[in-house]
């Protein structure tokens, strides 16, 4: 069954990060990453839904797959010589307006280039670093293209993360079927490592299972320690989340969660119940059979064996980019090249080549 308008405005990361980033008497601070909500003007969705992967006006990427010039992958500082410009439409040069795409239009929009101030502004206010995603997906799809991480240190790594990520263009599409509004969350960057990193299924406000969050590695501690972990968890959601969550108006959603070294739980992401959220090492038939009669349960990978494939493998970088990156020293010019190639038939502006 479709989740209901309600649970979709739930699950928003500007539904629930107020309730949970007040301090909290047991912990003197939130439950949840420090993060900022940016409203955003029409503009930015239209600028999502252009063809192609091309850059705002005056937004640069920090990386991406090494394609910067080999200068720089050398050591030299000197920015000067940079040609950044591969990325941005600065670098097209536009014949007549019948020509002009949206991105080169960015910077007559007051409202865009004010969107791409405050993200500079809140990358800088968060220590440098932040993960970005809209209501309720992050591009993480799309890492192969910031060199394997959401980590981003400019608002271009954020454009260039978002406008290549089918992850981003779901949102937009279910946002086009609700009366929400777009938002852009900027979240402060955590390296959390990753066998610490659990989902929970809440189903009538009851904890009914546990999985690690990273079904595609072996975590050797997780078997011994999963029982009291399982304990651990279910007091955390019961005192500090179960009743708070949605005021209490949501009873069945998903969330993920970090556990710290500290034994300090952390509420990452919300999401809501039903097969849009990947079940990882339960299934979605058992989930919605869970009777409240039955104990709940945790699932880790208990051997090697029993890795599952990672989710996201259909979303690395293409084996002719890698290789071509590997093979040219990071050249953009190189890269353009091949990029022109990839180019669908009929496509006549040879810069925006399609990823």
């Amino acid at each position: 069954m479709e989740p209901s308008l309600s649970e979709y405005e739930a699950c928003q990361v500007s539904s629930w990060y107020l309730t949970f980033s007040c301090a909290f008497p047991e912990r003197r601070k939130g439950l949840t990453f420090q993060t900022r909500v940016l409203d955003v003007p029409k503009s930015f969705r239209e600028y999502l839904e252009e063809d192609g992967v091309r850059l705002p006006p005056n937004t640069q990427p920090s990386s991406c797959l090494s394609c910067k010039p080999a200068k720089q992958v050398s050591g030299d500082d000197d920015d000067d010589d940079y040609d950044y410009d591969y990325w941005s439409e600065n670098s097209s040069d536009q014949e007549d307006d019948e020509n002009t795409t949206p991105a080169s239009q960015l910077s007559h929009d007051s409202q865009f280039m004010e969107l791409t101030d405050q993200m500079t502004v809140a990358i800088k206010d968060f220590g440098g670093f932040v993960i970005p995603k809209l209501n309720w997906s992050s591009p993480k799809d799309a890492k192969w293209i910031n060199e394997g991480t959401l980590k981003c240190q400019t608002a271009g790594d954020v454009f260039l993360l978002l406008k290549s990520s089918d992850f981003v263009s779901s949102d937009l599409e279910l946002l086009s079927k609700q009366p929400l509004p777009i938002q852009l969350v900027l979240r402060k960057w955590a390296n959390l490592h990753e066998s610490q990193e659990f989902r929970c299924f809440v189903k009538d406000k009851r904890l009914v299972a546990v999985t690690q969050r990273h079904a595609d590695q072996y975590f050797e501690h997780l078997p011994q320690e999963k029982d009291e972990l399982l304990a651990f968890l279910e007091h955390f959601l019961v005192e500090s989340v179960l009743e708070r969550f949605a005021a209490g108006k949501v009873p069945s959603y998903v969330v993920d969660v970090y556990v710290d070294r500290k034994d300090r739980c952390w509420l990452v992401d919300f999401n809501v119940w039903g097969e849009r959220t990947d079940s990882l090492l339960f299934s979605w038939d058992e989930l919605h059979g869970w009777g409240n009669d039955k104990p709940n349960e945790i699932r880790v990978v208990e051997t090697e064996k029993e890795v599952r494939p990672h989710p996201l493998n259909n979303f690395r970088a293409p084996v002719d980019t890698a290789h071509l990156a590997s093979i040219t020293g990071g050249s953009p010019e190189s890269f353009q090249v091949f990029m022109d190639l990839c180019q669908t038939p009929g496509e006549s502006d040879g810069v925006c080549a399609n990823l």
